[in-house]
């Protein structure tokens, strides 16, 4: 009996082990969704440049125009609707994990340029994960840029892993001109975020847990019964 039990421990402790490193596998690195503005130039809404493996991405919305020859390097975006609070308005786009793949999301990157003397004072990056409810990015922006400036956040931990439903991400710039009047022209650049799409592994069913609650119990009655042999 007990080398049955032994045995069919051992098969499970591989199973566990070959389950945690199918979910675990990949997570330190990952693919780029990418938004560089060369595919599909001067065209609005403008298609991602590469997507990653085993998800699926939306066009990026809310450009007015691509500005040619300035980029880093060149072409860029150019929302002009910066008015408002934090989060009003918004350049939006949405990645998806295939049917059977978890989204692991491990970091955010861009690339801005505040070109004229009428663009936003600032900026934040939002997403679907809480509802918008909170920047995972953000600062403030001077007029008139000389260049580009790069701003980035690590992400990989929870909420941002796991997700197996659409995720969207909105880049605000807020505290620019009202409509009516004139508009800056705040650049954006090389729009990338990294992601690994994991496969979605199997939860142990019930009878299997019970197993497991079984084998663990006999193993600490046999530790128990020799400790007393000894002991005798």
């Amino acid at each position: 009996m007990g080398a049955v039990m032994n045995k069919q421990c051992s098969r499970l402790l591989l199973v566990g082990t070959f389950i945690v490193l199918l979910g675990t596998s990949g997570t330190a690195f990952g693919d780029v969704l990418l938004y560089d503005f060369v595919t599909g130039a001067f065209v609005n809404p403008v298609p991602p440049s590469s997507v990653p493996a085993n998800t699926t991405a939306s066009n990026l919305t809310g450009i007015a125009g691509i500005q040619g020859l300035i980029g880093n390097p060149g072409p860029s975006g150019g929302p002009l609707n910066n008015f408002g609070l934090s989060g009003t308005n918004f350049v939006p786009f949405t990645i998806t994990p295939n049917a059977g793949f978890a989204l692991n999301v491990l970091a955010f990157s861009f690339d801005e340029r505040n070109l004229t003397a009428n663009g936003p004072t600032g900026f934040d990056v939002y997403t679907s994960v809480n509802g918008f409810a909170t920047s995972i990015l953000g600062g403030a922006l001077a007029p008139n840029a000389a260049s580009f400036t790069n701003h980035s956040v690590a992400l990989g931990a929870a909420p941002f892993l796991g997700i197996t439903g659409p995720l969207t991400v909105h880049i605000s710039g807020f505290g620019g001109p009202a409509p009516g009047t004139t508009q800056g022209l705040w650049l954006l650049d090389n729009i990338t975020l990294t992601v690994n799409a994991a496969p979605i592994t199997a939860v142990p069913e019930p009878s299997t847990l019970s197993l497991l609650h079984a084998i663990g119990a006999v193993g600490v009655l046999r530790y128990g019964w020799r400790r007393w042999k000894r002991a005798a």
